[in-house]
């Protein structure tokens, strides 16, 4: 109201928006939470990983859990790790699906080979926590490129990752340069294969 942002916007109420930020928060909070446990976890491994995207952002760029929604959490690890994440993952609770109707559905098993042998990451993984759906993609090459080979992964970035402290925890993410290049080729990728 101060900035009579209210006359631009007259339809909508402010007690939605209060609401709205309320539940972006809770759900953030819950991403967070789930975050905190994964990478110690994957530390506790030795598993090398970076959070991408959403994940990244939330930890670095916005002050509090409510200034951005994000779907999933996003993480690049190294290909030779796959099998140990996996089982992390599965031990969590993580089964290999989607949410539909507030129940995990289970993907099918030529479906999660398909995209181990073709795609950048494993195909979706979802838990549910407190009746919201959480969601992990893994990825082990940097971008996608279609069906063409693709040799990028987590190796040799190691110069262009930073660690981000955050409530006792460490969460390594990339730099600002490499974490700008991964959303431009993230949203080419999109653009091009998925529109």
């Amino acid at each position: 109201k101060y900035h009579r942002i209210n006359l631009l916007l007259p339809k909508i109420s402010y007690p939605s928006l209060s609401k709205e930020k309320e539940k972006t928060f809770r759900k953030n909070l819950l991403f967070f939470n789930e975050m905190c446990i994964i990478t110690q976890l994957f530390n506790e491994n030795s598993i090398n990983h970076v959070f991408l995207k959403g994940a990244s952002l939330i930890l670095e760029t916005y002050n509090s859990f409510e200034s951005r929604k994000f779907s999933d959490i996003d993480i690049l690890i190294e290909e030779n790790d796959l099998t140990k994440t996996e089982k992390i993952l599965l031990d969590l609770g993580y089964i290999y699906g989607y949410e539909n109707k507030g129940r995990i559905k289970q993907a099918r098993h030529d479906d999660i080979i398909y995209q181990r042998l073709h795609t950048h990451e494993l195909h979706n993984m979802a838990k549910m926590v407190d009746k919201q759906s959480i969601n992990i993609d893994i990825n082990f090459k940097f971008s996608w490129n279609g069906l063409k080979p693709n040799k990028l992964g987590l190796n040799g970035f190691g110069d262009d990752i930073k660690y981000i402290k955050k409530c006792g925890y460490t969460f390594p993410v990339f730099d600002n340069e490499v974490q700008f290049l991964h959303l431009c080729l993230h949203f080419y990728n999109e653009a091009i294969f998925f529109l």
